[in-house]
């Protein structure tokens, strides 16, 4: 009588320090924990906070698939989904492609965030008339309806750029790949190539080895990613090079108005004559002719009657960084938005707001759990010390940034408890040869009283 043959188990795998050691582990975790506290404390640095992260985070998914994709890859299938936990954990925690999550940081925000909502609902709703009728479904597949990409530009916090936002959604667009690849493409039993033993073990609530439902659970996770990052990566991408390409017309036509001056007067006599014998024909049935009619009429008028490249150079600047202060252009919204920060937040703003921080503590959890109990349940060695420069340098990055926070945090402690901190400075004088010092701390208090007793005829010269 045959008997089953018994899949043997694989060897300890040594794992690569300066990929997931434990220096680089420690440092990662301190950056989520770190990044949390500093945008809830002081969420106008979220620029900066999120442009160091979705660095950080490309470094991570480029080193993977550098390892990954090699003839002879030097790392498991369940090391690569150990570093794209890393890079998952980013993005579920603390980094933001469009900045949403930041309104849910504190009620206030998430007053305002519902007001905004409401508003595009309403600007949506009425451009599509019917949004459950067939053929709107139909025209927005085929890509024929115009939404005003304008409303949802209010949902995004007006100190993120909107070049950051293209970044983030092409580097989460990078992690989805990738994680497809890796439930997608990989031996099955997640193994390298020629090796026929069990598949490794992941954390998903308890120990899980990587077969049946659970495989198929992380490959409908890695299509939903997908699905949710893929769009708005390709709207941000059509408009970027919709902007170039108006960029190269403005180059050529300025080149060619330089070059001959002759031809821009040239173009204008036959474009009018064939407006006029069209009468908007064009436009309506032959929309190609009428582009190339279009492109012409463009080349034919100077750059005072059309867009300029010192316009395109504006635009560029405005989507390159974000505004420093609030600038509303339309009354209505702003009449809104002005009546929303305006109001009280409610219980039910109170209560999202602790329960989404509250998700961000069990979201960083529940990824160094994952993490860890990964290294240890497939006993991969050589990755428990630090004992390398590169796993030292991510480590000194996390002690120096949680520093810095605890720090940004004990101070605006103090200033809001002491609100005249703006006005205290302090008067430190040092006799080099006498080794005599004078270290004297004046405030409000003291600056009021001097200049009441005539002690300080010269404040306005030294203080202003």
């Amino acid at each position: 009588m045959a008997s089953a043959v018994e899949v043997p188990n694989c060897e300890a795998i040594t794992g690569n320090p300066d990929f997931y050691g434990l220096g680089i582990r420690i440092g990662v975790y301190l950056q989520w924990v770190t990044a949390w506290i500093n945008l809830l404390v002081e969420p106008l640095s979220a620029q900066s906070v999120y442009d160091v992260n979705s660095v950080f985070v490309f470094a991570i998914l480029l080193a993977t698939m550098v390892a990954s994709f090699a003839n002879v890859p030097t790392i498991e299938p369940v090391e690569t989904h150990i570093l794209l936990q890393f890079a998952l954990g980013f993005f579920v925690t603390t980094l933001s492609t469009f900045g949403m999550r930041l309104h849910f940081l504190r009620p206030d925000s998430v007053a305002e965030l519902g007001v905004q909502l409401k508003e595009l609902m309403r600007v949506v709703g009425s451009s599509l008339k019917n949004p459950f009728s067939l053929v709107v479904g139909l025209k927005l597949f085929f890509g024929r309806v115009n939404l005003p990409l304008n409303a949802f530009s209010n949902l995004k916090p007006y100190h993120l750029s909107w070049s950051g936002v293209f970044w983030r959604t092409a580097t989460a667009c990078m992690l989805a790949a990738v994680n497809i690849w890796l439930w997608f493409a990989s031996q099955p039993n997640y193994r390298l190539p020629g090796q026929n033993c069990d598949p490794p073990f992941i954390f998903m609530f308890s120990k899980q080895q990587l077969s049946g439902p659970i495989v198929v659970f992380c490959k409908a996770v890695s299509i939903m990613i997908a699905v949710v990052v893929f769009p708005p990566f390709w709207v941000l991408l059509h408009l970027s090079m919709r902007l170039l390409h108006y960029m190269v017309l403005v180059l050529y036509r300025d080149l060619l108005h330089y070059m001959m001056p002759q031809v821009p007067q040239r173009l204008r006599k036959p474009i009018d004559r064939i407006d006029s014998s069209l009468n908007g024909f064009r436009v309506n049935s032959l929309p190609q002719f009428g582009a190339q009619l279009n492109f012409l009429d463009f080349l034919s008028k100077p750059s005072s009657e059309t867009f300029r490249l010192s316009d395109l150079l504006k635009l560029i600047v405005y989507l390159g960084r974000g505004k420093d202060r609030k600038e509303r252009v339309d009354d209505a919204q702003a009449d809104i938005r002005r009546g929303s920060t305006q109001t009280r937040a409610n219980n039910l703003t109170r209560r999202i707001c602790i329960l989404w921080n509250i998700f961000i503590v069990l979201s960083i959890a529940w990824f160094i759990l994952s993490v860890e109990l990964t290294i240890k349940w497939n006993n991969i060695n050589g990755v428990n010390s630090i004992d390398s420069a590169g796993q030292l340098i991510p480590f000194v990055i996390g002690g120096i940034s949680t520093a810095q926070v605890l720090k940004k945090v004990i101070l605006l402690s103090l200033a809001q408890k002491y609100d005249d901190w703006a006005d205290t400075t302090v008067d430190i004088s040092m006799d080099l040869y006498g080794n005599q010092e004078r270290f004297k701390i004046r405030t409000r208090t003291t600056i009021e009283n001097e200049d009441q007793e005539g002690l300080n005829p010269t404040k306005h010269d030294t203080w202003h």
